[in-house]
């Protein structure tokens, strides 16, 4: 990722401001993964997110990954770093950086510090809020997966796909 000076920002003409998004690009070698499934979007998160100077498994980390048309990974932005029982963000948050990469589609994924990966209220009204914001600005949600551990999902995966309890994308493949 590229270092900024934060007074590059401020350009010499007095109040005009520079924009930057911080963001990871796709890592080398990996910007032909496809997200065809939960499965590959979990992997690369336990991979790459994981290993970001900033991520802290005692904490929440809710990151968005941006897609081209044909869901291949473009780049992937940190949305929020909460506590050790959430985290808070708004559809505006996480479509900032889609928007800005020009992203069809994305693949939000957060984690549970406490390893088990079941959805809470929460985590099933942002997903809706999400939806509903992506139909309006035009890009697609094929998932919100929350990671966890595998000794702590009953089914063992050690994650739960918000498209696994609804028709989607992922569904279709």
């Amino acid at each position: 990722m590229k270092t900024i000076n934060p007074r590059a920002l401020i350009s010499r003409r007095g109040s005009e401001v520079k924009v930057w998004l911080v963001c990871e690009d796709a890592p080398t070698g990996l910007d032909r993964v496809q997200f065809s499934n939960p499965e590959v979007a979990v992997s690369f998160f336990r991979e790459h997110v994981s290993a970001a100077h900033w991520f802290d498994p005692e904490k929440e980390a809710m990151v968005v990954f941006c897609l081209d048309r044909k869901n291949q990974i473009k780049c992937w932005n940190l949305v929020s770093l909460g506590s050790a029982t959430s985290t808070v963000c708004a559809p505006r948050e996480v479509f900032r950086p889609a928007i800005v990469a020009s992203a069809t589609a994305v693949v939000i994924l957060h984690n549970h510090p406490s390893g088990d990966p079941a959805p809470s209220a929460h985590d099933v009204i942002l997903t809706r809020e999400l939806l509903m914001a992506a139909g309006v600005i035009g890009i697609q949600v094929l998932d919100h997966i929350i990671v966890g551990a595998p000794d702590r999902d009953p089914q063992g995966r050690g994650f739960f796909s918000m498209a696994g309890a609804r028709p989607g994308p992922f569904q279709n493949r």
